[in-house]
């Protein structure tokens, strides 16, 4: 195999990949807005509370009214900003939450 043809199907495959990520799934998450953020502390922790609005689109709620549980994943980071230097990053936290709806009961279950 060449040295030109070697170094091309890694290129190839790379470029492949970034062209199948610039389609955007049917089911993947809305634009998901925040409201309501208060932010507030108790002696040992920062405690953060918000709503989520327009986080589904129609076929991800379709998929969960016709019982697919969905999982949907909520990253939280807290930046310490600088007017100088860049942000720097105090805390991380990631929350994986599943609904999945029973229709026999009429009730959504939320899992974290």
């Amino acid at each position: 195999m060449s040295t030109f043809r070697r170094h091309l199907e890694p290129f190839t495959l790379l470029l492949l990949f970034c062209f199948l990520l610039s389609f955007p799934s049917p089911l993947q998450a809305a634009e998901a807005t925040l409201s309501d953020i208060i932010v507030t502390n108790t002696q040992e922790d920062l405690l953060v509370f918000f709503d989520i609005q327009g986080c589904f689109t129609r076929e991800m709620e379709e998929a969960i009214l016709n019982g697919i549980p969905t999982t949907f994943t909520i990253v939280i980071k807290l930046y310490r900003t600088r007017a100088v230097w860049l942000d720097a990053s105090i805390a991380s936290i990631t929350l994986e939450h599943t609904i999945k709806y029973d229709s026999l009961k009429n009730e959504f279950r939320v899992m974290r």
